[in-house]
């Protein structure tokens, strides 16, 4: 061990070398020169090889000159524990006494020098990444997501060029872990600790990304993984914990239970959180699974959450008030909003029922569903709601603080509550009505007029955070904004609450252009002589094939698209409005809802190509490539210069097999842009498959010169020094590929392909086809190559079951 280095290192591992061999190569290229190399693990560290009367022991950390053969077998031995052998070929050593005590040094310090990074990654009691090394693994596998989230003008459809769009992430927390360091002390919360990173590693895939973010929370990052999947896997997480106890050092048994939360990118991220810089999204995502372990927590603990099931089912009543009021735990940072209405139930019935026949016999039953009443939100803040009561299912049993609430309206869907038995009531200070009021008004005048629009209005400040101050300062700024709103609309106008900074009108015939103008106007004056910033979303009727009571809905789309405005922020119901909440549906993973809403959006405007280049992704999503090339195609007829039609209109031919076509949308896309590199890199990779390896080799390096096209390109130039016979460029631009993006299955079975075919090392080979079956598992190809691997390594009985897998998948 070199001297003065610290003893509390994160052991290293033979993976560890596989990851770093790159840079091993690199560090001993300054100290001697050499044709090739390669890493040999020896089966065990007893293991010798004789050569030249010389008896050569990996576990000495002794390295031997072949000279005749012109070889170096160097030990990686690191802090006495022997990791492998790096063999270096084609070497002549000037001074070999001299370098073979030197060279192990060398390796030993690289090695050193490796266990120093991944320690200070690491939590020093658990080996699982602390909070700082997973923050910014999240934030870089965001980065790579980001190509594949949206349908936009510059999405690209070809996932074979990144990573998959999307990632989860979970967040587990020990329930009432306190008591045990109170009773047990802190020694033994580190044992608890110890152990639940050792359930956790096993629990979890392979690929995915362990965390000790603070205390007793642990975090998952899994790339690649749904919503479902994320649920799927807390759940077995929460199994492991509460499965068996947690064995002491002192022998004391403990039994814990845990609580979890997942979030999901993209389908988590709402309206400009989608836009935001890759760390504040990877904060947002955080707060997102940590806010749906909080909700486990509230629901009993002993259970796991997902951020987009908070909404429908992980609501409660916090507090009574008076007026038929009440606040619930759902906020703007849930997606809670005004005219949202739920069923509220009471968790006390959720047990078996238990009752005695006359005879004394035991009778067991379960419940029925009971519900106590419905509510609608009247008043959505960023933490928390308040709301009214609707209706009450029986007078005797009233709802209380704790009830429960299940999310009644559909997705996408906000309608209003029935007319109230009692006239609508104008607020005294505002001259509004309250928002129940404002619906039953809107419901009666939606029947009798032909035609109106409907305008929501929302405040904010100066900076565009939302209006602040106290509750009396709020209502007079409502109050100003209403004057201002019957100034500019129409004394005539019906007016109402939409929440506790929003507001609402009827204008009857408010044709779109005279709405956009007014709207323009509201805008302007409110900055000039109120001080705020708001927001206006209109909708209006007739529309389309639009109902009269979508008309609340499309006012909302409008808003939404109003918010991501630079001022002004006025927005009327349009083409741009359907394509925001068409891209919203498709993030969501609803690609057949989100087609609708873009036929929808090139109904009100044709011209649209953002909508139609949109449609086309999402045909091209459902594999529907003959309806994506011809939506491609008209996009590229109206505007021949739109870069990502073109190219995906390329892409789709080549799926489809049309290389021809492909290779000639490709060459058009580098005349737009010389300097786009997914372009470079798919002309490439036909050339490759003509046979035209010089021209491959000459569109690659065109490719590589880009900003982040050395790790892009690095898989395809692999390839084409595989077909040209040089194995060992073909290792280092793997290695490079593999770097660029850890997850590229492709990239790492071509390495262990190389690996397994020169017959240097099947363990190598194994380890990284197990690696290729973790990121892709539906794939036989690589569990025939693992099967290829443990044969040659004599596991017969593992082999077979992975052939069995192969077989099963084909």
């Amino acid at each position: 061990m070199p001297k003065n280095m610290p003893s509390s290192l994160v052991p290293l591992s033979a993976q560890d070398l596989i990851l770093h061999e790159r840079e091993l190569q690199a560090t001993l290229a300054r100290f001697i020169t050499f044709k090739s190399s390669s890493l040999y693990f020896p089966k065990d560290t007893g293991e010798q090889a004789v050569a030249d009367e010389t008896t050569f022991d990996p576990s000495s950390g002794k390295a031997v000159y072949l000279k005749d053969e012109h070889r170096l077998l160097l030990p990686l031995v690191h802090r006495d524990k022997p990791l492998g052998v790096f063999l270096a070929r084609g070497i002549r050593l000037a001074a070999p006494t001299t370098m073979t005590v030197v060279l192990p040094g060398v390796a030993s310090l690289f090695l050193e020098n490796i266990a120093l990074a991944k320690t200070a990654q690491c939590d020093p009691l658990t080996g699982l990444l602390n909070k700082h090394a997973f923050m910014d693994l999240l934030r870089r596998t965001i980065e790579q997501a980001q190509n594949c989230v949206l349908p936009a003008a510059d999405a690209c459809i070809d996932p074979g060029l990144g990573i998959s769009g999307r990632l989860s992430m979970l967040v587990c927390n020990l329930d009432h872990f306190k008591t045990v360091a109170q009773t047990h002390g802190f020694r033994a919360g580190d044992d608890v600790f110890d152990e639940m990173a050792r359930r956790l590693r096993k629990a979890c895939p392979k690929n995915a990304s362990l965390c000790r973010l603070d205390k007793d929370e642990f975090a998952v990052l899994m790339p690649d993984t749904t919503p479902a999947k994320c649920l799927k896997l807390a759940d077995k997480i929460r199994c492991a914990v509460h499965a068996e106890s947690f064995t002491l050092k002192d022998g004391e048994h403990v039994r814990l239970t845990a609580s979890l939360g997942c979030a999901s990118y993209p389908n988590d991220l709402r309206g400009a959180q989608i836009a935001s810089h890759p760390g504040e999204m990877a904060k947002i995502l955080l707060f997102k699974a940590l806010k749906a372990m909080s909700v486990a927590k509230e629901h009993g603990r002993d259970r796991a959450f997902s951020f987009g099931r908070i909404l429908e089912q992980g609501g409660a009543i916090l507090e009574m008030l008076p007026m038929n009021r009440l606040s619930l735990n759902l906020g703007r940072d849930v997606d809670a909003a005004e005219g949202l209405r739920f069923l509220v139930w009471s968790p006390k019935f959720l047990d078996e029922a238990e009752a005695k026949s006359g005879d004394g016999q035991r009778l067991l039953g379960r419940y029925p569903a009971m519900y106590k009443g419905e509510i609608v939100i009247t008043e959505a803040q960023e933490d928390m709601a308040f709301a009214e009561i609707m209706d009450v299912s029986d007078p005797a049993w009233p709802l209380e603080p704790g009830d429960r609430l299940s999310l009644l309206d559909e997705p996408g869907k906000r309608n209003g509550p029935p007319n109230p038995a009692k006239p609508p009531q104008k607020d005294i200070l505002t001259g509004l009505y309250g928002y129940t009021g404002f619906l039953s008004c809107l419901a009666r005048e939606q029947s009798q007029l032909e035609s109106y629009a409907l305008v929501m209005i929302r405040l904010e400040g100066t900076n565009g955070a939302p209006t602040t101050g106290n509750r009396k300062e709020i209502e007079n700024r409502v109050k100003d904004a209403a004057s201002l709103m019957h100034e500019i609309f129409g004394a005539e106008i019906t007016a109402g609450r939409y929440g506790l900074a929003a507001l609402a009108c009827i204008v009857q015939q408010g044709t779109p252009e005279a709405m956009a103008r007014a709207a323009q106007k509201y805008c302007e004056q409110a900055v000039q002589r109120l001080g705020v910033t708001p927001a206006l979303g209109v909708g209006y009727f007739p529309c389309l094939d639009y109902a009269k009571s979508d008309v609340l809905e499309n006012s909302r789309k409008a808003l939404d698209h109003a918010l991501l405005l630079d001022t002004p922020k006025a927005a009327v119901f349009d083409s741009i409005s359907l394509n925001i909440s068409a891209d919203r549906l498709f993030s969501h993973g609803d690609v057949y809802a989100a087609i609708e809403e873009y036929k929808r959006s090139l109904l009100l405007d044709e011209d649209n190509t953002l909508s139609r280049n949109s449609l086309a992704v999402c045909y091209a999503r459902l594999s529907k490539l003959d309806q994506a090339a011809a939506t491609f195609r008209q996009v590229m007829e109206r505007d021949p210069k739109n870069l990502m039609a073109v190219y995906n209109f390329g892409y789709s031919c080549l799926r489809m097999g049309d290389d021809a076509a492909a290779a000639k949308a490709f060459r058009r896309c580098l005349k737009i842009d010389p300097d786009h590199l997914f372009s470079l890199i798919r002309l490439g990779q036909i050339q490759e498959a003509k046979k035209q390896y010089k021209q491959a080799a000459t569109t690659l390096r065109k490719a590589v010169k880009l900003p982040g096209g050395e790790g892009a390109a690095a898989r395809h130039l692999a390839r084409l020094a595989l077909a040209t016979d040089q194995p060992d460029k073909a290792r280092d631009l793997l290695h490079k590929a593999v770097t660029h993006n850890p997850g590229d299955a492709q990239s790492i079975y071509l390495l262990a392909k190389l690996y397994l075919d020169s017959g240097e090392d099947p363990e190598i080979a194994v380890a990284l086809g197990r690696k290729c079956v973790e990121i892709k598992p539906s794939s036989p190809v690589y569990w025939k190559f693992l099967a290829d691997g443990l044969a040659a390594m004599g596991d017969k009985d593992e082999a077979a079951r992975a052939r069995t897998r192969a077989a099963n998948l084909t």
